[in-house]
């Protein structure tokens, strides 16, 4: 008899030689059973390795026309046969082996908590000097608006209703923010999510808010301290700031179903915290303490090039709200 998929990893990928074998080894190392585990790499039209990769470490490689990651995620929930799915991108690893038995024992343990958060991204080896800011805080706007700080745990300290050997559960209030949860390894309960929304669950909309409408659904989320997450994205200063660029086009000119406009729609808490960022920005005394504060928390200084990544997002968000008033070329944007 064939054995039951406990985790369906969905995994987008699009010319990702430089670290999806890092991502699927971290997976195949794992001390779980590897037939309780699915691989679904959702590819986009890779003219690299990627593909080859993937069939190297047993995943199954589902084709992506979209390309972009959000359709792909929406082709694995479809195709997903687990319970749990766990939201993996090609450059993300795991720092241990015991890292999946650990979320089982926590899933086993806690039966009505249906999400499952990471702790922290950690920067990777030689990925740039904007790697630790990148996985800190994503950048200035989402550091403003969703509070992030490096850590799901710290982050969400006020919200702890249980503490055990197996992790933190959290709860959470209507009006509260809930925490994000793209990427990441964040895991939940996809069988669940398909009982509750019925047809709506594969909607591109649900499909990007899977996390958000859990929380919001139960009132609860997981995390298990120091469930950490070693992140390769590429980060070079010119990368980084490229990859800025393009989110922030994408959120003004995207539909409401994608990016900070969904979360903006379906929480009002992140709706209104846009003008605390741009108040923030303006103030020029806030960022540039933040720059110094930061640094000298996280023994880095790269995060001193905080102020500087601060005002870059204000004045290209004022350039792009310009082009899309007076409907100018938008001209060509590539993420990264």
């Amino acid at each position: 008899m064939e054995k039951e998929i406990f985790f369906s990893i969905v995994m987008p990928a699009y010319n990702s030689e430089r670290t999806i074998g890092k991502a699927l080894k971290s997976i195949r190392d794992q001390k779980f059973d590897q037939n309780a585990i699915e691989i679904l790499v959702i590819d986009g039209g890779s003219t690299d390795r990627t593909i080859e990769i993937a069939k190297r470490y047993k995943a199954i490689v589902i084709p992506n026309e979209q390309q972009v990651p959000e359709a792909a995620k929406r082709l694995g929930y479809q195709y997903a046969k687990g319970t749990w799915i766990i939201k993996q991108d090609s450059d993300e690893v795991y720092v241990n082996d015991r890292q999946l038995m650990r979320k089982r024992r926590f899933i086993e343990k806690n039966p009505d908590v249906y999400c499952l958060l990471s702790d922290k991204l950690l920067a990777g080896k030689k990925c740039g000097i904007s790697c630790a800011y990148l996985n800190y805080c994503g950048d200035p706007f989402s550091y403003i608006v969703y509070n992030l700080r490096g850590s799901v745990v710290a982050q969400n300290r006020q919200y702890l209703i249980h503490k055990s050997p197996y992790g933190n559960v959290y709860q959470y209030q209507k009006g509260d923010p809930y925490p994000i949860g793209d990427g990441g390894c964040t895991a939940f309960h996809i069988k669940k999510f398909r009982e509750w929304f019925g047809d709506l669950y594969d909607s591109q909309e649900y499909v990007n808010l899977s996390t958000q409408k859990i929380i919001e659904r139960t009132g609860m989320a997981g995390c298990i301290p120091e469930d950490n997450i070693y992140h390769y994205s590429k980060a070079d200063l010119k990368t980084y700031l490229r990859k800025v660029r393009f989110k922030i086009h994408f959120n003004l000119n995207g539909t409401n179903a994608l990016g900070y406009a969904a979360k903006a729609e379906g929480d009002k808490h992140y709706s209104r915290r846009k003008w605390l960022f741009v108040l923030y920005a303006v103030s020029v005394l806030f960022p540039v303490l933040d720059s110094v504060r930061m640094a000298w928390r996280q023994r880095d200084g790269s995060f001193l090039l905080h102020f500087v990544y601060t005002y870059y997002v204000l004045v290209i968000t004022a350039v792009e709200i310009f082009r899309k008033v007076f409907k100018k070329d938008k001209g060509n944007y590539t993420y990264g």
